[in-house]
């Protein structure tokens, strides 16, 4: 169950620096909405966060895209 009742009818969502309580939110959230809401995942730090459950990790991992930008 999402523990904040604003999430399920949000359209866009911005995560920044979600930790694991967060990401398994967020994972029941997408799960739950399908396709038709963005979600953005600022410094999720996938692939070194160690807290975040590897099932988790690999949801997010396997069902977003990841993009990088460097501004110089």
């Amino acid at each position: 169950m999402l523990q904040h009742p604003q999430l399920s009818d949000a359209e866009v969502v911005f995560a920044v620096a979600p930790g694991p309580k967060q990401m398994a939110a967020l994972q029941e959230f997408c799960e739950n909405s399908g396709m038709d809401r963005l979600v953005i995942l600022l410094n999720a730090r996938l692939q070194s966060n160690v807290a975040v459950p590897a099932a988790t990790r690999d949801y997010f991992v396997g069902e977003f895209t990841q993009v990088y930008a460097f501004v110089t």
